[in-house]
């Protein structure tokens, strides 16, 4: 009986970590398409440019763990000295935390 308690906690501690790593995970693709958004704009994108380079921001972003590979690719589309690295990755934290996602994976 003590047996059984203890696997069904176990499941049921496994399934909750499980559910918190996908929220977790959709809030930051969430956050990462709103930079995305963020920078679209300051590229004169509107519609569906807007939405897809969104789109290629969030793909962006599984390349390395991090947030280096967003910034990276933000420093190489937005004009050259339009933006520091530090300020792409304040602008960043607040994409993410609007969206209630982690920090840097």
């Amino acid at each position: 009986m003590m047996e059984d308690t203890m696997n069904a906690f176990m499941t049921a501690r496994d399934g909750k970590a499980k559910l918190d790593e996908d929220a977790a995970f959709k809030a930051r693709v969430r956050g990462v398409r709103r930079m995305g958004q963020w920078a679209a704009e300051r590229l004169g994108l509107a519609g569906e440019a807007a939405t897809d380079y969104a789109k290629s921001l969030v793909e962006a972003d599984f390349e390395l763990p991090g947030d280096d590979d967003v910034v990276a690719k933000l420093l190489l589309d937005l004009p050259q000295g339009s933006v520091t690295p530090d300020q792409l990755h304040a602008q960043l934290a607040l994409c993410l935390a609007a969206e209630d996602a982690p920090g840097p994976r």
